[in-house]
């Protein structure tokens, strides 16, 4: 299990607690809550950078011109990165969630590998971060049917699959199973 907790060096105590714990101003102030909602956007989108300039690169990583990042291990992430910066979260949902901000999710290559992109998005620029929106609410766009389009089209093969391997096991007990009664019906007639 992964035993670190992201450094302050990238203002995550900052994204988790945005207050100075002495400054308690805020509590009296009926304009935070529209900051603080407003605010949401760029947060979680500064603790996917702290998550991806943090996380082990067997992992995830960013490409190499920062473009974009990509889990390589899906199952690791979930169970080791993602409690670290966000609360009870299954990797479908983060998936989700970045889909609700725009992102562009690549083909699911070599089983739990996938790629997310977006054009704001980039490493070392965190300059564009206020101006994410998450597209939660809206109407599906032609792109998120298509990414959904997608997605039940990865499970659809997956399923396939795995039900494919479990005929091409049952045959394989079955053949088994009637050579075992074969050779107890010939061991049988030898004994008679």
């Amino acid at each position: 299990m992964l035993a670190r907790s992201p450094p302050a060096r990238h203002g995550v105590d900052a994204i988790l607690n945005p207050y100075d714990e002495h400054d308690l101003s805020h509590d009296d102030d009926d304009s935070h809550h529209a900051t603080a909602t407003s605010e949401k956007p760029k947060f979680y989108m500064e603790k996917l950078h702290c998550l991806l300039d943090d996380c082990p690169a067997d992992i995830a990583l960013w490409n190499a011109d920062g473009t974009a990042f990509t889990v390589l291990d899906a199952p690791a992430f979930e169970r080791r990165v993602l409690p670290l910066y966000f609360k009870r979260i299954k990797f479908d949902s983060f998936a989700r969630q970045l889909n609700s901000y725009g992102f562009k999710r690549g083909k699911k290559r070599h089983g739990h590998i996938y790629e997310f992109q977006h054009p704001q998005f980039r490493r070392g620029e965190r300059d564009q971060l206020p101006t994410m929106k998450s597209r939660m609410g809206a109407p599906d766009t032609q792109e998120t049917l298509q990414t959904r389009i997608d997605q039940l089209t990865d499970v659809t093969e997956t399923l396939k699959a795995e039900v494919d391997a479990m005929k091409e096991m049952l045959h394989m007990l079955l053949q088994k199973k009637l050579l075992k009664a074969k050779q107890r019906q010939r061991a049988a007639s030898r004994d008679d």
